[in-house]
């Protein structure tokens, strides 16, 4: 009996001292679905399909939207058919590889603010962490700091697309 009792705050005190909480009172947020993080409120969008890649596998776009009329667009890749096909990696913002948030588009529309990273605005990257072409489908990751035409900057962090089938166009 006396064993077991041993045997039992041993892994007592194992368990108490391996899961304690960091130092800062900081957690890790792990989104799934199509989700972000901009400025520090989790943003849930719904895909309202339209999700394409163009047939020569160069171009993917991702559309979605969230409960107040926000509206976000992922574009990876480049239209022309000289440019590389797409692969699972790092695609770094720059005026291909974008991705646009439109504050209450459909009710602000044509003034809609828009932030954009990538092109003249903000900075990141968008990660295509699964391209399934057999399947269609996709997992994307993006992250940045997107900003406007005024000036003015969000930042979207941990943000994913997680198994989005698209169509070929």
């Amino acid at each position: 009996m006396r064993k077991l009792n041993l045997l039992f705050f041993g892994i007592l005190f194992l368990l108490l001292t391996n899961c304690n909480s960091d130092d800062k009172g900081t957690s890790q947020t792990t989104l799934s679905g199509f989700q972000a993080i901009i400025d520090e409120e989790i943003v849930n969008f719904d895909y309202t399909g339209g999700a394409s890649m163009n047939s020569n596998g160069r171009h993917l776009s991702i559309p979605g939207i969230d409960n107040e009329g926000n509206q976000i667009n992922i574009f990876i890749g480049d239209t022309d058919m000289n440019a590389p096909i797409l692969t699972e990696g790092t695609y770094t913002a720059n005026s291909n590889n974008t991705i646009s948030f439109a504050i209450d588009a459909a009710n602000t529309f044509p003034n809609t603010q828009v932030y954009t990273i990538g092109g003249n605005n903000g900075n990141g990257e968008i990660i295509i962490e699964e391209l399934d072409t057999a399947s269609n489908i996709v997992t994307v990751r993006f992250s940045g700091t997107a900003g406007d035409s005024d000036g003015n900057t969000l930042i979207l962090s941990d943000g994913i697309a997680e198994d989005i089938t698209f169509e070929n166009f």
